[in-house]
Order: structure tokens, then sequence, then C-alpha cells
């Protein structure tokens, strides 16, 4: 199993990361980063992660790319408001 991880745009307290792609960049496949609310830069997401907003929590995160993924690896996206997604 995978590390957990808490993503917050605001730095509250609990946090691990301040954005999405130091977070992406800096935890092994498999992983889960728990997104907090807020506005996030784009990313790019090569491995095999789940990204996943927290319940009540609005995350809005514009022009970011997934893939090209390893072959046995798999990304799940979840609760995230994402626009412009390549």
């Amino acid at each position: 199993l995978g590390g957990t991880w808490v993503v917050d745009a605001f730095g509250n307290p609990g946090a691990d990361f301040l954005d999405l792609q130091t977070a992406i960049d800096q935890t092994p496949a498999g992983d889960v980063l728990l997104v907090r609310s807020g506005f996030y830069e784009p990313f790019q997401l090569t491995r095999g992660k789940t990204l996943l907003g927290l319940a009540g929590d609005v995350v809005i995160v514009a022009g970011s790319r997934v893939g090209p993924l390893p072959p046995d690896e798999s990304a799940t996206l979840a609760n995230l408001r994402l626009s412009d997604l390549r």
C-alpha cells in the first residue's frame, strides 16, 4: 500500500504540500494525494497515483495533463473540478 499525503494551497495545519506538482513529483507511484479546497496551478501526472478532492471542498485545477503512464500503473482523479484536462 502507498502513503497518503495532504495537499493544501493555503498551508493549513496537517498539510504535507502546498501545490499539486510538488506533491506529485515527491511521492511514489501508488500514493494517495488528498487535496483540500483551493485553486491549483496546472500539473502533469505521469505516474500512477490517486488525486482525491476532500468531500465538501472545491478544488479547481485548469490546464493539467495526465499521461502517459507506465503500462502497469493507473491514475485516479476524483472530486476535483478540472478544466482543459489533456
